[in-house]
């Protein structure tokens, strides 16, 4: 089975972030946007994975438990590729760099288990749609600070199972350790 390790945002930040973009999504119809119930900091992806692999996952996952929370706001719009016609456009998040030393906790023993993708590091991000063409009207500059004001924690971090289909992603959750409350 297809397999990331994410953190998901809590329901409010998720709430915010889908109220903001409702001007965004209005202006601009040809993406497949991001279900809100959908959002997350992905950390590693793993992709297909089975029987032992999981149990693997799992495991690694258990040095999350002694991390604490991660404080988090959103901090711009941003798209992949970074120039040229987007084809993933995304939310930053501002974290401290707090992301980035959890994946490094983890890293060791997600490594045999992630794609190359998975290798270089992260960039602290929700995607928020993809592109089903090139072209169109750059959403970056139509609303560039559309993310709203205010603070979270992201408080799980999980292995998650992706089934895509027709109708988007259905994301379920394997296995979750608890982060630290601070």
């Amino acid at each position: 089975m297809r397999c990331f390790v994410g953190l998901g945002l809590p329901p409010q930040a998720r709430e915010a972030l889908a109220s903001a973009l409702v001007p965004l999504r209005s202006a601009l119809r040809g993406p497949s946007w991001t279900a809100a119930d959908n959002y997350h900091l992905t950390l590693f992806f793993l992709g297909e994975l089975e029987g032992g692999a999981i149990e693997q996952a799992a495991a690694a996952l258990e040095k999350a438990g002694g991390f604490a929370e991660i404080p988090f706001s959103f901090g711009g719009l941003g798209s992949f590729p970074p120039r040229g016609p987007w084809r993933v456009l995304y939310a930053r998040l501002a974290d401290a760099g707090r992301s980035a030393e959890l994946f490094q906790l983890l890293r060791e023993g997600l490594r045999p288990l992630a794609t190359a993708e998975g290798e270089a590091g992260i960039v602290p991000h929700v995607t928020l749609a993809r592109a089903r063409s090139r072209g169109g009207p750059d959403p970056r500059a139509l609303l560039p600070s559309a993310l709203p004001a205010g603070s979270w924690k992201l408080g799980r971090c999980s292995l998650y199972k992706s089934l895509l289909l027709r109708s988007g992603p259905v994301y379920t959750e394997l296995f979750g350790v608890d982060l630290a409350p601070r």
